[in-house]
């Protein structure tokens, strides 16, 4: 709850406390004031309404966000509340969210097809790119004599040309009408060397057949058994045979189990059993509940409410099965686990204090043992079925269930850019190491013949100086003996 002033404007005191709620709901944002003096009011109002004390009056109860689907001639509609406005369960993968009180709403899914398009034109742009630059690199100029600098790379030149390769592919399992890229209008300009999309002819397949179109990039897969569903794969995978899958350990998921029923008439809430403790995915908080007279169901909506309130949307379930509370966790696997471990309310609740762990799905794919990671399933590392992801939704294990992948366009594609920019074995590092190992021998040898040139010219500048001490010996005895001959000279004249 937020306190605030409120100033109303009018005589005497117009000052007014005012209590904002910041939650939403019916429940969660109830506020009860009592005070010496003034009699108790249970006011509830959401987040951003407020009310006035003084006389206690509610400016706006608190409410749920309902919204009513279906109803219509001859039809009974379902009403659906939530203490927030927006609704993430209410159909499977959709979320809507309430903005205003209205009638005769429609919501209509579909593919989004111009964001298809603007991907598929960007995935164009891309490569034609990475082609323009090769080509602009790599050609000679015949009139200047200049020669790019991927001229003579022919290990880049036929990973481009693989990339190509893979762009002229058909997507093998698809239907012939929809398996290429011609066939939603992208083609080749002979002279380019680029992708061209003709935007009629692509805005046509997207229309009539979005995922079938999706299906033409991205990689696909089918299997005998709808329990088991593809999920990825990677270049890694081999798509030329089928994996025969045998589930042996179906995933579970964390479930804390009932040790009574609830109470069949009102159940009270009140301040002797209104604490819960719980640990989450090892995440440990105390709830409150609201003192209240609930019926079964209304119990196991609150509880609901206060769990994701306390531990996040997607962390853990409660609800009413056969008249005991079912609380699990909402994922599945070894890391998924959920426990009650005190509190007043469970003397009602009747919940089992047992930590309670989910359990990762195990099989086989082609007979190798694979991993499981709560209900996804991956191929084991150095098999052909290595970075194949398959989502398991069985309850029970499973025998020689058939899975068929196949790689989309841009795995393929993928694929060839990856044998050019991989970080161990790409092309271009290994083109990369090459001319740096000969730039590091060059070196090398530079630094060698430096070494052996600066010990001659070691040895020829003590040479020279020896030199220059004969020279200098010389000259001396040159003018000892000129001396010598000057004297003998001038002796033999005076004689």
């Amino acid at each position: 709850v937020t306190a605030s002033v409120l100033n109303d404007g009018s005589a005497g005191s117009a000052n007014r406390l005012v209590l904002t709620a910041n939650t939403t709901g019916l429940t969660e944002s109830a506020i009860t004031v009592s005070s010496t003096g003034l009699p108790a009011s249970p006011l509830g109002t959401p987040a951003g309404e407020l009310f006035a004390s003084g006389n206690l009056t509610t400016l706006r109860a608190a409410s749920n966000a309902a919204i009513t689907i279906g109803g219509g001639p001859g039809g009974t509609p379902i009403t659906v509340s939530r203490a927030t406005n927006t609704f993430t369960d209410v159909i499977p993968g959709l979320t809507l969210t309430t903005n205003a009180v209205a009638t005769g709403v429609t919501v209509s899914v579909g593919a989004d097809i111009t964001g298809m398009k603007g991907t598929i034109d960007t995935f164009v742009k891309n490569l034609n790119d990475v082609i323009t630059y090769f080509n602009q690199n790599a050609s000679y100029d015949s009139a200047t004599g200049a020669a790019g600098a991927l001229i003579a790379e022919s290990d880049v030149r036929r990973g481009i040309d693989r990339i190509k390769s893979a762009l002229n592919t058909a997507v093998p399992g698809l239907p012939q009408a929809l398996n290429n890229l011609t066939s939603v209008g992208i083609t080749f300009d002979q002279k380019k060397g680029t992708l061209v999309v003709d935007d009629k002819v692509l805005n046509a397949a997207l229309t009539t057949n979005p995922a079938g179109v999706g299906l033409l990039f991205a990689n696909s897969g089918t299997s005998s058994n709808g329990a088991v569903e593809f999920a990825t794969l990677s270049s890694k995978t081999d798509t030329s045979r089928s994996f025969n899958v045998n589930i042996t350990t179906a995933a579970t998921q964390g479930v804390a189990g009932s040790t009574g029923l609830l109470p069949a008439g009102p159940i009270t809430i009140d301040g002797t059993n209104n604490s819960l403790t719980m640990n989450v995915n090892g995440k440990t908080a105390s709830m409150t509940l609201t003192s209240k007279n609930y019926t079964q169901q209304e119990l196991a909506t609150h509880l609901q409410a206060l769990a994701t309130t306390t531990f996040g949307e997607n962390q853990v379930l409660i609800s009413l099965t056969g008249g005991a509370l079912d609380v699990r966790t909402r994922n599945y696997g070894s890391g998924q686990s959920v426990q009650v471990t005190g509190g007043s309310a469970n003397t009602v609740l009747n919940v089992s204090t047992t930590k309670a762990v989910g359990v990762d799905v195990a099989g086989t794919i082609n007979g190798a043992t694979a991993t499981g990671t709560g209900q996804v399933l991956f191929g084991a590392v150095g098999t052909p079925s290595e970075g194949l992801g398959l989502v398991v939704k069985a309850t029970a294990p499973l025998t020689n269930v058939v899975v068929n992948a196949s790689k989309g366009l841009g795995e393929q594609v993928s694929q060839q850019i990856e044998g050019l920019t991989n970080s161990t074995t790409g092309v271009f590092v290994v083109k990369e190491d090459a001319l740096t190992a000969i730039i590091d021998g060059l070196n090398s040898s530079i630094t060698r013949n430096n070494t052996l040139l600066e010990t001659r010219r070691q040895y020829y500048a003590m040479q020279f100086q020896n030199m220059e001490r004969l020279i200098s010996g010389f000259k001396s005895q040159g003018n000892f003996l000129t001396g010598q001959i000057a004297g003998m000279q001038a002796s033999a004249a005076n004689k």
